[in-house]
């Protein structure tokens, strides 16, 4: 029975294995970044389609549509990478992973593969860029690809922040941070008599 990822058959080391101590760093400051992004990602989402739901026209219009599906992709790529990689590789939930037992790695695999090739468009050529350039591990390749991976879904939720003026203001709006739009209080009827 094979007990380590690195005995796998079609495994092999090239050059010096990855500085634990580095990897450690990465890793903790991902993950730290992590905790942080989804939530706020959840949050900046939610206010939009909230927005949308209230015919707030400018927040209504494809792009924005567009934003709310490809957030979807984005925090499916995030959970997928730390629930399916890297807290099986802390040893977080073992008892989880070993009872689903290969179910488990067959659909880490399939929603990998599936955001891989949605996000593959960005990153193809960064990754063919740094390879061709670089004589890079399989590690270090590996840690390469889940940082941008990471970046790459956890970005937009602060563009839409940064960029957009009316998601911003309906945010504060529905926190309670600026005041609203302008409704009209009353109503004016006129009733003209024959």
């Amino acid at each position: 029975m094979i007990s380590d990822f690195n005995s796998l058959p079609l495994i092999v080391q090239i050059g010096e294995p990855l500085d634990e101590t580095l990897e450690k760093v990465v890793e903790t400051i991902q993950f730290s970044i992590f905790c942080f992004t989804l939530p706020f990602y959840c949050f900046v989402i939610c206010l939009l389609l909230d927005a949308q739901l209230r015919g707030i026209e400018e927040l209504s219009t494809p792009f924005f549509k567009l934003c709310v599906t490809t957030s979807v992709v984005d925090i499916w790529t995030l959970l997928n990478n730390y629930l399916g990689a890297m807290f099986p590789k802390w040893g977080w939930g073992t008892r989880v992973y070993l009872f689903l037992d290969g179910y488990y790695a067959h659909t880490y695999l399939y929603f990998a593969w599936t955001s891989v090739a949605i996000q593959i468009s960005a990153l193809c050529l960064f990754v063919s860029y740094a390879v061709s350039i670089l004589v890079i591990s399989l590690d270090k390749l590996y840690l390469l690809y889940n940082a941008i991976s990471d970046l790459y879904s956890g970005i937009n939720p602060y563009l839409l922040w940064i960029f957009s003026d009316s998601l911003r203001k309906h945010i504060l709006i529905r926190m309670g941070l600026k005041k609203g739009r302008k409704q009209p209080s009353s109503s004016v009827i006129t009733v003209i008599v024959h």
